[in-house]
């Protein structure tokens, strides 16, 4: 029988916090990517491109991380599908959950039993053990409240007392809050899905950076005189 809060979270899962999951996986990437390319170019002149696209990569950044944190009742985020499953583990049985796994193959049932106890079940054995997304919660808003509290107040609204802050986040803490964010989607996607999903930064299929291969701005046809 279908139990509608497993469907749901499998669906929020898969149609709503993993296309964002990884489309801050695959930004940082294409930021890592031109980043690289403009530090072997001592050449290129002073622009204000460079902090208009320095700020879209933040802001988005940020965005999506104080996204994925929220846990309020109205957000399908990664941290409201925690809290849901830490107040409903008994939805969880190991039974639901082997179940996913192919059952022609005995080595495999035995691998998703074994699997199961050391991941899963922990103390309990007869459903989650809510222990284990209650860890994987509080890592995650750790990680991610400087990150919240600077969206809060800098990006998502004009808080008055903004102008009293002493901004101290950096890129390499946006990135550190990414790369929690990416260990801890890992587990909540196993245990909805009994897969595994092994890379998260999406591998493109064309060479992506080509564009800048070639100049931006056209010739005029017909040059002033």
């Amino acid at each position: 029988m279908s139990d509608k809060q497993l469907d749901k979270w499998q669906r929020w899962l898969r149609e709503l916090i993993e296309p964002d999951v990884i489309g801050m996986h695959s930004r940082r990437s294409m930021w890592r990517s031109v980043q690289q390319m403009l530090a072997a170019n001592d050449t290129l002149p002073e622009s204000h491109w460079w902090q208009f696209m320095s700020h879209t990569y933040t802001t988005t950044q940020a965005s999506a991380i104080r996204r994925q944190a929220d846990t309020d009742k109205q957000s399908a985020s990664l941290g409201r599908i925690l809290t849901e499953i830490k107040g409903n583990a008994h939805r969880i049985t190991p039974e639901w959950w082997i179940g996913q796994w192919p059952d022609h193959d005995e080595l495999l049932l035995v691998e998703a039993q074994r699997w199961w106890r050391d991941q899963w079940g922990g103390t309990v054995g007869t459903h989650l053990d809510p222990e284990i997304p209650a860890r994987h919660l509080e890592r995650l808003t750790h990680a991610a409240k400087d990150v919240t509290h600077y969206v809060d107040r800098h990006i998502a609204h004009i808080d008055h007392r903004a102008g009293r802050d002493v901004v101290t986040l950096t890129l390499g803490d946006l990135h550190e809050a990414i790369d929690v964010i990416g260990e801890v989607f890992k587990p909540v996607f196993n245990l909805l899905t009994a897969s595994s999903m092994v890379q998260l930064e999406p591998v493109f299929q064309y060479n992506w950076m080509a564009v800048f291969e070639q100049p931006w701005q056209a010739q005029s046809a017909h040059p002033a005189a």
